[in-house]
């Protein structure tokens, strides 16, 4: 792939694993588009091994397609990341996984906040739990109008307590466009 030598020249590479991995068929594949099929996703069982060999080693889990085929779905994602090696965090499926490692001797720790399910009030101790052990915490977030390319008031307040908090990085996704940024404190 064409960004294939960026991500291997990372350090570490985080991305957004927007649907479940399972061995169920897609139901969005060949739906009509804007139809309630359309927006139901799942990733072969082969996608973790391709994330790993492409040297995407953490995902985020906490999005809105994560569950499309309920718990059952969510486990076959954990299991295939784990026999995968690839590494994962986020709020679904009544839980709010943190992931900590160490880059280059700086300890991080991801955390999620979802729109879509999550809760800001764990966020929100996930950041404090981080720092009272060492951890610098990234917030990643799944929030956001799609196809809108400036935030919304209500991410940016959310995004100003996380960093009050004490987030490094808050990192949005979820609009399926480059959104606004800012440098803030």
């Amino acid at each position: 792939s064409c960004i294939d030598p960026t991500l291997q020249s990372a350090d570490l590479v985080v991305a957004n694993l927007e649907g479940p991995i399972t061995a169920t068929s897609s139901r969005s594949a060949g739906s009509k588009v804007a139809s309630r099929d359309n927006y139901v996703f799942t990733f072969p069982l082969s996608t973790a091994r391709l994330l790993a060999a492409h040297h995407i080693g953490v995902v985020n889990l906490g999005n809105n397609h994560i569950l499309n085929f309920g718990t059952s779905g969510f486990d076959s994602t954990q299991h295939s990341l784990m026999e995968a090696d690839v590494a994962y965090f986020g709020q679904a499926a009544g839980e709010s996984l943190v992931y900590a490692t160490n880059v280059n001797a700086v300890p991080i720790e991801f955390i999620n906040y979802n729109e879509f399910g999550g809760d800001a009030a764990t966020t929100l101790s996930q950041i404090e739990n981080a720092k009272q052990t060492g951890y610098l915490p990234v917030v990643y977030t799944h929030w956001g109008v799609e196809y809108t390319a400036t935030s919304s008031a209500n991410s940016r307040e959310l995004a100003h307590r996380f960093v009050g908090a004490g987030a490094a990085l808050v990192v949005g996704s979820h609009p399926h466009v480059v959104e606004d940024h800012e440098v803030y404190k």
